[in-house]
Order: structure tokens, then sequence, then C-alpha cells
């Protein structure tokens, strides 16, 4: 009976300092990488307010392509945190132009990802392994589009780092008053919406 009670009792505590290391595992988990993110016009805090981002830390201009470059990074308009927690996708905005960018968190540098004239950039949902970063940009037309950013082919423009997601007959232009919506992410496949359409768009393939 001695024998059969302490190998009860060394079960009970396994069991229990399991339980309390995967707790406390969680709990530091939670707190590294908060789910709820407030952004403010220059600053980004977490949840339980720490400081992680602020709008001093980006270039005034984004460097769409090899010849052009915009100043669009005078306040912060949102920020989504990718699933893995090591990114941000983040939104600015100028006087006239809106931009988006990529922040690794370990760096912080700004990664140029998503730029509008005259219009406004919104982050959206990321995919589920955090390869890629989804954007909408309200253009003047006015339209709604969504571009992608691949962390895994990066460059240092805008041009290098966007995927336009189309659907086939809207390849050469979008037609205005088009409004894209991103359903989801499947197996590596964008699920889109757009002129009562759905479509599964692969980045891979592009």
């Amino acid at each position: 009976m001695r024998i059969l009670k302490s190998t009860t009792q060394a079960v009970l505590l396994a069991t229990f300092t399991l339980f309390a290391v995967t707790s406390c595992s969680d709990a530091e988990e939670d707190s590294k990488f908060p789910s709820e993110l407030e952004v403010t016009s220059d600053e980004i805090r977490s949840s339980d307010g720490e400081v992680i981002l602020r709008i001093d830390l980006f270039p005034d201009n984004i460097q769409v392509d090899r010849e052009s470059e915009f100043g669009a990074a005078e306040r912060f308009t949102g920020a989504e945190r990718s699933p893995d927690g090591r990114y941000l996708a983040v939104t600015t905005v100028g006087v006239a132009h809106s931009a988006g960018w990529i922040i690794e968190m370990d760096s912080e540098e700004p990664l140029p990802a998503a730029f509008q004239y005259g219009g406004s950039v919104e982050a959206g949902i990321w995919s589920d392994d955090s390869r890629f970063a989804l954007f909408y940009s309200e253009t003047p037309a006015p339209s709604r589009v969504i571009t992608l950013t691949d962390l895994n082919s990066t460059g240092d423009k805008v041009e290098d780092n966007s995927i336009p997601v189309r659907l086939p007959e809207h390849e050469e232009s979008v037609p205005p008053n088009t409004e894209y919506v991103a359903i989801g992410w499947d197996n590596g496949e964008l699920i889109v919406e757009a002129d009562d359409v759905e479509h599964r768009f692969v980045p891979e393939n592009q």
C-alpha cells in the first residue's frame, strides 16, 4: 500500500508540474506575442501598454520603384501581427499617399510592401504560416484591391515585394467600383471574392 501511495503521489506531482510549466509557458508566449495592438498616430503598443514601434523609425519616403519615392509615413493607421509573432504588417499615411510595411520584430527595419497614390492602405489577414502578408488598397477609381508580400522573397522597393491578387479577367486592369475581399487561407491558397465571383489565388505560382 505504501508503494501504491508513493506512486500515486509521484504521478500527481508530475501532472501538476507539467500543468504549471505548460501554463507558465503559455502565459509567457501570450505576453511575448500580444494578440491585440493599440495603434496611435506615432506609436504602436502591445495590449499591456509596452511601446513596440515608433513612427520615427520609418523613413520619410517609401521607395516604390527604382525611379519613384513618395512621402507616406507621417503617422500610423494600423497594424496586424503575424501568426508566429515575428512580424508586423504596418500601415502609414502621409499628406496624400498611403503605404504598407513589414517589420521583423527582432530588427525593426521597415520593409516597403505596399503603396497607394492618393488613396489608403489597410493590413489584412496573414497566411497561416506567416509567409504572406496581405494589404488592401483603396484606389481613387474607386476600387478596393489586394496585394500580397512574400517574406521568402523580398527586395528594397515596393515593386519587389508586392504581388497583385487579381481575377483572371482583371489581369490587364481592375474595373472601377470593384471590391476585392479576402475570405481566408486554405493550404497556401488565398480565397478571394470580387464581382460576386469567388477565386482561389495561388501566390507561389506568381
